[in-house]
């Protein structure tokens, strides 16, 4: 796993390392911890260097801002963990059009970056993890972040990513026992959703990243509402 801070203060920036190093050592997570102090030179080799699972980028640097940054990160990886540090609340708002997983306010404790980090690293665990498919030919696995949803068609599953779909012969609820239910979720009898996927929801129906839009039906559009603002709640703390 690795973990990429940007800051243009040297002294929040060794903080900030010092507490996520501190927090691996003391429970034994293998990460590696990467600081930069030029916002500018970061976001000009961001498409060249090896990508971060969890990026931490102040907001207010001096040569360009943490969104901009943010943006330029998106276009190489859509599921990494970007949480801003800042010394503004009141400009969390646009911190919902890149997806921020969450987001640090100065002069902020110890205990607050632990607790963000902490949830930061065990999300992202989750996502590493792999789902196993039987085919004719052989055992299969596909990484759980990059599996948009899971449908069910003529005894098959069909396992959709962005750039390919795999058959295999399983039901739906062999499927759910690999899945972790903080992450997926079903929301009709032929379909399961990875919820980080979710761009929209109406009343009736979901609209993924991709612009696939699938069904809620009625019998499980309760479960669906509770899952998801679970969801919801996990990932902005509230």
């Amino acid at each position: 796993m690795k973990l990429a801070i940007c800051d243009d203060d040297m002294v929040v920036c060794d903080r900030l390392e010092t507490i996520v190093n501190n927090y691996c050592m003391e429970h034994h997570i293998d990460l590696q911890c990467d600081s930069f102090v030029d916002g500018y030179d970061f976001a000009n080799h961001i498409e060249y260097m090896e990508s971060f699972d969890i990026y931490l980028l102040d907001i207010e640097m001096r040569k360009i801002d943490g969104f901009k940054i943010a943006r330029l990160i998106r276009k190489v990886n859509e599921h990494a963990i970007i949480i801003f540090v800042t010394s503004h609340r009141e400009k969390m708002q646009e911190a919902f059009e890149v997806l921020a997983f969450q987001y640090i306010v100065k002069p902020f404790e110890d205990s607050e970056v632990r607790r963000i980090i902490e949830k930061a690293i065990a999300y992202v665990g989750r996502n590493k993890r792999c789902f196993f498919f039987k085919t004719r030919k052989a055992i299969n696995s596909i990484r759980m972040e990059n599996i948009q949803y899971f449908e069910s068609r003529r005894r098959k599953i069909i396992i959709c990513t962005l750039t390919e779909q795999e058959e295999c012969y399983m039901n739906l609820k062999e499927v759910l026992e690999q899945l972790d239910a903080r992450n997926f979720v079903q929301i009709h009898t032929s379909f399961i959703v990875n919820m980080n996927e979710i761009r929209t929801k109406e009343s009736n129906e979901i609209k993924l990243y991709s612009g696939v839009i699938l069904p809620i039906s009625k019998k499980y559009t309760e479960s669906f509402n509770e899952s998801y603002r679970e969801y919801v709640r996990m990932r902005t703390g509230k």
